[in-house]
């Protein structure tokens, strides 16, 4: 009733008819033009516009959300998109795989990294001839002296490794092309095997959390510890990997916003700081889903949407593998050679005993739960030696064509 009140007020003034009456025929006839041109897209768009799936918990009681994202089959939204990353203290070889493989994936957005102050030169050379926008990392004397002496020059109030968070909030936000989506990730031990972005790819909408798999929760001691410590309470739910995660630009920076937040609530606690080593950051991004204060954030189920994080499966294959070959009494340099068991042709990894579902297909490369290869691969590293001699085989990863990323 409240549109039909207001179209009718509306009517009154195009028609110039009060309740006094008065008339003026061209006034009504564009009402009339509005109003019933109008209804019939009013009532197609009632069934057609869905909200996004959004954790919309408020309380500080753990939430549950997991989906599946799905496929937008004809839209790119690539030459808008973003990727981001701290990359410092790495060499050439890193850069390659990481950024070779996304631009030769077909990524033509804009990739915004974080670099030292002593890059080398050839590294330097590459990416500019990549188009990554390079952004230095300078330092300072921290605030809080846990871990280093030294931390972001921009932010000394907080861990140097959790600087990235307000350092990439910062760069996001002065990138005026920076209008697509946004995917932030860890660099070293991340590659691509398709456009992120790409026709085909699931549509961004809000924030995307991505959840490990489902053996790995939260009460491993890497949440449960620090999070019991600083906040008192214990969370059992599936754990998410803070190293990616993907938004649109306006939720990107609000999760970063939060994260900045929460870090320094932490950091001003000694209870709370005093974790060392890396990893605490993941504690933070997951108290803060699950405790509802991510309401624009859905969790991506593993190996269902843009990012695949492999890493628990590469480490439980790794140790199953090296532990068979000690009992054959095989030393280590020996163990290294070992091809795994379900290795055949060019798929390095193949069938796993004890896994329910192929995490390759024939050729190697890494698939989602229904089959088609994921996008993007996070923590491939876990897997040891035998990937790294798949991938030095693969052209999409080694990048040798300088200046050409179609």
């Amino acid at each position: 009733m409240g549109l039909l009140n207001a179209l009718s007020n509306n009517r009154r003034k195009l028609t110039g008819r009060s309740g006094n009456g008065g008339t003026g025929i061209s006034g009504y006839l564009i009402f009339r033009y509005i109003v019933f041109g109008a209804l019939p897209i009013l009532f197609i768009l009632q069934f057609y516009y869905i909200p996004s799936s959004f954790n919309s918990a408020v309380s500080v009681e753990p939430v549950d959300q997991q989906h599946e994202v799905k496929p937008s089959p004809h839209i790119s939204v690539s030459e808008t998109a973003t990727v981001m990353g701290m990359a410092t203290g790495y060499g050439t070889g890193v850069f390659k795989g990481f950024v070779g493989s996304l631009r030769r994936s077909g990524f033509k957005g804009n990739i915004i990294l974080g670099v030292s102050p002593e890059i080398n030169l050839e590294s330097r050379a590459f990416l500019s001839s990549r188009n990554v926008t390079m952004k230095t990392i300078k330092t300072t004397p921290c605030t809080y002296k846990i871990e280093r002496d030294s931390c972001a020059k921009e932010y000394p109030d907080i861990k140097l490794r959790w600087s990235r968070f307000p350092l990439i909030r910062d760069w996001l936000q002065e990138c005026e092309a920076c209008t697509g989506p946004v995917l932030i990730t860890d660099v070293r031990d991340t590659f691509f095997q398709d456009d992120p972005f790409g026709a085909g790819a699931p549509i961004v909408e809000g924030l995307q959390v991505f959840e490990e798999n489902p053996i790995q929760t939260t009460m491993h001691w890497l949440i449960d510890v620090p999070v019991k410590a600083c906040k008192g309470i214990s969370i059992d739910k599936p754990m998410l990997c803070s190293g990616s995660t993907i938004g649109t630009r306006d939720a990107m920076i609000k999760y970063l916003e939060r994260m900045y937040e929460e870090m320094k609530a932490w950091i001003s606690e000694p209870k709370c700081r005093m974790f060392k080593g890396n990893g605490d950051d993941q504690s933070i991004h997951n108290y803060l889903y699950y405790t509802g204060q991510f309401p624009y954030a859905t969790a991506i189920l593993p190996r269902s949407g843009i990012v695949n994080t492999v890493g628990v499966d590469g480490a439980k294959i790794l140790k199953a593998h090296n532990k068979y070959w000690q009992s054959k009494g095989k030393a280590p340099d020996q163990i290294e050679k070992k091809k795994f068991s379900g290795a055949e042709g060019e798929n390095w990894l193949g069938k796993v005993d004890f896994l329910q579902y192929e995490l390759t297909d024939s050729e190697g490369f890494f698939v989602n739960a229904d089959g088609s290869r994921s996008r993007m691969v996070h923590q491939y590293d876990r897997f040891g030696d035998r990937i790294y001699e798949w991938l030095k085989k693969q052209t999409f990863f080694v990048d040798t064509k300088p200046g050409q990323h179609d």
